[in-house]
């Protein structure tokens, strides 16, 4: 082989890290931004659950949807994990 080719072998193996590289660095922005995307769902399903304790009626809400019973959580527990997704109300006042 001459010298020519191993140079253009060189600088061709050069380029496909330089390729590798930047492609690493576009999926850790990608994932990086993905993660902030994320927490700011997060934040924002925050913002919608309640300002106060008393918005949600723990008896209501027992007594409206027996099944919460057998599970392993509390009332508001369950209303913030599942009840909200499922359309079930808080309470007999509030239309969520």
């Amino acid at each position: 082989m001459t010298d020519e080719m191993e140079l253009m072998i060189f600088k061709f193996e050069q380029a496909i890290e330089e390729i590798e590289l930047y492609y690493a660095e576009q999926n850790r922005l990608l994932e990086y931004i993905t993660s902030l995307e994320l927490e700011l769902a997060k934040y924002k399903n925050k913002k919608k659950q309640f300002n106060t304790e008393d918005e949600f009626d723990e008896h209501y809400y027992l007594n409206k949807y027996p099944d919460v019973l057998k599970s392993k959580l509390t009332a508001k527990e369950h209303y913030l994990k599942y009840g909200k997704f499922l359309g079930r109300k808080p309470n007999s006042f509030n239309n969520r």
